[in-house]
């Protein structure tokens, strides 16, 4: 029998495949809202999570995925 080792970092491992991140103009295109108002949302604190790197900011798909689904709702009246 094999051992799994645990994650301890929450992350999932890569596997061998790099990471992509997405930029800001592919998750503003994503979310079909301008790179304008995505920019601003990040400075507010809104938005999904983003890495900085330097000075260039990036996305992780899952971060973009669980802020979607952070905001789905079944009825209008939900989450309110």
């Amino acid at each position: 029998m094999q051992k799994v080792q645990a994650n301890v970092t929450g992350r999932k491992p890569l596997g061998g495949s790099a990471l992509r991140l997405l930029t800001t103009l592919d998750v503003a295109d994503q979310l079909r809202i301008s790179v304008s108002a995505l920019t601003k949302w990040r400075m507010r604190g809104e938005g999904p999570a983003f890495v900085k790197l330097g000075s260039r900011v990036a996305y992780t798909q899952q971060a973009l995925d669980d802020y979607v689904d952070a905001g789905t709702r079944k009825s209008p009246a939900a989450g309110a």
